[in-house]
């Protein structure tokens, strides 16, 4: 899952100290956000990895959607809400 790979990342490419996981739950969705404070990236310059591509494909498969932000020197944030119902 997307959450993994998030922490995977944060903890292995980041070098981040922290990290937050926020998890909120209702009746008609899960969302999970997922916020480091590591060296981020420029979306625009991703390489062609399968992380973020293997997330989103992931994210799919589940009918969830994915949504990413990361400043360079600035953390990354990675939210994955799914409808439930």
């Amino acid at each position: 899952m997307s959450t993994q790979e998030s922490l995977n990342n944060a903890l292995r490419h980041a070098g981040a100290s922290a990290i937050a996981i926020h998890l909120d739950y209702t009746l008609k969705q899960l969302q999970i956000t997922i916020t480091d404070n590591g060296c981020g990236f420029e979306m625009d310059r991703l390489t062609s990895g399968f992380g973020i591509k293997g997330m989103r494909q992931r994210a799919d498969l589940i009918g969830a959607q994915l949504h990413i932000q990361s400043r360079l020197n600035q953390g990354t944030q990675i939210e994955l809400s799914l409808p439930l119902g």
